[in-house]
């Protein structure tokens, strides 16, 4: 309820319109008008109360229940004035405005860089929080190919598993032919490590999207069957013979419920983009903000079992901010404007 409300008093005679207020009465804003102002006598009780915005009513009084207000000195009067300027001057950044500011003193440009601080870098704190916690429950775990396109080795790491294997001996690879019977075989091995391990269908986390790495591993199973990119013909008919293909392949995967399943897949690299803040595009109104979520990486060198470790260093970097986002960042070009980000001011 709003804080100017002011419900009916009882036993006072109510108007409903102020065309129907006596002359005689006055409002306390009518009082502080005239010349010289006045204001109700102390213990003075409103002789009657008028209807407005809606659904409040404001006490009227007879002039002679009223006494004269104290003028306001010199030093009072500067410093009504400073308040209601600084009613304009937004306390973060010192911006003016045309409007006032209201509660909270904070302009539209500061509260924008605010909402950017939570969508993007808090929101991605607290969400490799959550996924550090899924490690913990053996809910996830970690997962890295040597090539997101033709991956031949890969790592799975998680709280109390850990282990590589290689998907085609490279003698015998060729690309876009590795041989489906050894692949199948080191899938299915992964799938008993998981299964081994209490939960044969953790949520992957991956570095790159995750589609496109467990699609990787599934056309290692179709290498007889054509798989072409996007740009090819018609979308329609590569995207149809794209599915094509990986309705083969996973029906060639049979029981691997960790690399079918349709829900169990995260990639990290747009969650670790939306924390560091580096901006795409060289933008540079922090109230529009978009955060590059490509980038390579950290500390990645292309072999799955090096790779997982620095996969899993950035999972905790986000998750216990603990280390410099981008120079470029909102949140750090304009720190004061998420100063106590968690209180929201009001209008």
């Amino acid at each position: 309820m709003s804080s100017s409300y002011r419900p009916a008093l009882d036993g006072v005679p109510r108007y409903t319109s102020w065309d129907k207020v006596p002359a005689y009465l006055y409002t306390r804003t009518e009082l502080a008008r005239l010349t010289p102002p006045r204001k109700p006598a102390p213990g003075a009780r409103p002789v009657g109360q008028v209807l407005y915005h809606g659904n409040c009513y404001a006490p009227l009084y007879v002039l002679a229940a009223t006494v004269p207000k104290r003028p306001v000195s010199a030093a009072q009067r500067a410093a009504l004035n400073r308040a209601r300027e600084l009613q304009h001057v937004c306390r973060l950044c010192a911006r003016r405005e045309e409007e006032p500011l209201g509660k909270g003193r904070t302009c539209g440009r500061c509260r924008a860089v605010r909402a950017v601080f939570r969508r993007h870098h808090q929101g991605a704190f607290d969400q490799a929080a959550h996924h550090v916690q899924q490690l913990r429950d053996h809910q996830a775990v970690l997962l890295m190919v040597d090539d997101i396109g033709e991956p031949h080795r890969l790592a799975v790491a998680g709280r109390g598993v850990a282990f590589t294997t290689t998907l085609a001996p490279a003698h015998d690879t060729v690309p876009g032919q590795a041989p489906a019977k050894d692949v199948l075989l080191a899938l299915r091995m992964v799938a008993a490590r998981l299964e081994a391990w209490g939960n044969p269908t953790p949520i992957l986390l991956c570095w790159e999207t995750s589609w496109q790495v467990r699609e990787g591993l599934l056309r290692l199973l179709v290498p007889e069957l054509p798989f072409p990119s996007y740009g090819d013909g018609p979308y329609e008919e590569i995207s149809a013979r794209r599915e094509a293909a990986l309705s083969q392949a996973r029906r060639r995967a049979g029981n691997l419920p960790w690399l079918t399943g349709y829900n169990n897949v995260v990639d990290l690299q747009g969650l670790y983009g939306a924390w560091y803040g580096q901006p795409m595009h060289g933008e540079t109104n922090p109230a529009y903000f978009h955060p590059d979520r490509t980038l390579p990486l950290p500390g990645a060198i292309g072999h799955p079992l090096h790779d997982i470790a620095a996969l899993a260093d950035a999972l905790l970097t986000v998750a216990f901010n603990d280390r410099p986002t981008s120079p470029a960042a909102p949140w750090n070009t304009r720190p004061d404007a998420v100063a106590n980000e968690k209180e929201e001011p009001a209008r």
